[in-house]
């Protein structure tokens, strides 16, 4: 395959795995009870969190390894991560447990949750691993397999047969598209003949990766930390059914969030690293200035196609819990697009290596959420967690913004006087 075939073919898989997600909480929405939609909700939150912990944010140092190093050596490498998760899972498991023991997330589900979610983490992994062993489309291919595939194949079974429109289904589904992940994977390394299995686990090496992903982590865990929490909170103010409305409106505009990310941040962020480090500060500040436009246009065409969409959506689901808790989305659609301009002075300040002021600004935003939400919550109940959600991802914008004016040198700034 020639490279702007490979380059076709690599964007559409991605396209499509972000239209089966945006898809699927729809088809959720209107096949589920309002109840399984937010227990779905939770959990997805839940998993997704939980692998950022287990994983450390490990792969920032060993992906730089594997990329810097001789596929000679990836065994090792790979054997290296591998017990970190190991010894990760000795230290969280417990910790987990303990919210099903506790009532905190209903205690029938535990098995499929510690299923999908080891299931997850290693696919997840093994995405990383061929990034970082410079196979995009094969990435692109597992990525699409463990978030793309399954959803496809839930959503023709649920439609053709209503016996199987259940969670048990959903989450099945869900585990076999991880595990077929993983498998690809496996056989795509096996063929590379990859060397350094037969070596043994460097301590010292992990230690220090663990140093160097720390701060990452922390930036990573604060800023999930809120996708995370809200659905917890949310339930705990409302009811299950509101949590229902929160998950879908969340699911929705958080596609702007995942398009952003996929079709300007990915493409763009790499260049501002090069430009920094070339010192070639016009094409840098014509880099941030194309971000700033092509999300400003993205911002637009999904708000406006949205809003007049989204009537007809909920029409089609027929449920009257979405439909009266309309309100939730328009917040929600402001925050994404607050998170998603905030990502500018964000890549902005990483591509000069200033990660301080990343990790202090989203930790301080899971602050001003918790802050925000506490107070809203004695006032509205139902709106607190999306007006919070608002609120600290403005900060958060706010924050990153002051930091880039105040930390870029003059000829780096895109808009000075």
């Amino acid at each position: 395959m020639n490279e702007p075939l490979r380059k076709i073919v690599n964007l559409f898989l991605r396209g499509l795995t972000l239209a089966c997600k945006f898809t699927l909480i729809f088809v959720l929405a209107k096949y589920l009870d309002p109840a399984d939609v937010g227990i779905y909700g939770l959990l997805a939150a839940t998993i997704g969190y939980c692998i950022y912990i287990l994983g450390l944010d490990f792969y920032t140092f060993s992906n730089r390894e594997m990329i810097s190093s001789k596929k000679e050596t990836w065994g090792q490498i790979i054997k290296n991560q591998g017990m970190v998760a190991i010894l990760a899972y000795i230290i969280i498991t417990p910790m987990l447990v303990m919210l099903f023991e506790s009532g905190t997330l209903p205690k029938q589900y535990i098995a499929w949750f510690f299923l999908i979610l080891i299931l997850e983490h290693i696919s997840q992994e093994a995405h990383r691993i061929l990034i970082a062993t410079s196979q995009p489309l094969m990435a692109s291919t597992v990525l699409f397999i463990r978030s793309g595939l399954w959803v496809i194949a839930i959503i023709t079974l649920m439609f053709v047969d209503p016996r199987l429109r259940s969670t048990y289904y959903v989450f099945s589904a869900w585990a076999v598209g991880a595990f077929l992940a993983i498998m690809l994977t496996a056989v795509n390394l096996k063929g590379k003949k990859i060397g350094g299995w037969n070596k043994s686990i460097q301590w010292k090496w992990i230690i220090e990766g663990c140093k160097v992903a720390a701060p990452f982590l922390i930036a990573t865990l604060a800023i999930r930390g809120i996708y995370t929490i809200d659905r917890f909170w949310i339930e705990k103010l409302t009811n299950v059914e509101i949590l229902a409305a929160y998950v879908l409106f969340m699911g929705m505009s958080n596609a702007l969030v995942s398009f952003a990310d996929s079709g300007i941040f990915s493409f763009s962020y790499p260049k501002l690293i090069l430009q920094w480090q070339n010192k070639t500060h016009e094409e840098y500040k014509s880099t941030l200035k194309n971000m700033l436009t092509n999300l400003g246009v993205l911002s637009c065409l999904f708000s406006i196609t949205s809003i007049l969409l989204i009537n007809p959506i909920l029409k089609w689901i027929d449920r009257e819990i979405y439909t009266s808790q309309v309100e939730i989305y328009y917040w929600l659609l402001a925050s994404s697009i607050v998170i998603s301009i905030s990502m500018i002075p964000h890549f902005a300040l990483y591509a000069q290596g200033k990660d301080r002021p990343i990790i202090v600004g989203q930790t301080l935003g899971l602050v001003a959420f918790a802050v925000t939400a506490f107070t809203i919550s004695k006032i509205d109940a139902t709106n607190a967690i999306p007006i919070s959600v608002f609120c600290s991802f403005s900060f958060i914008l706010a924050w990153k913004t002051a930091a880039y004016y105040l930390l870029t040198p003059k000829e780096y700034l895109l808009f000075r006087r």
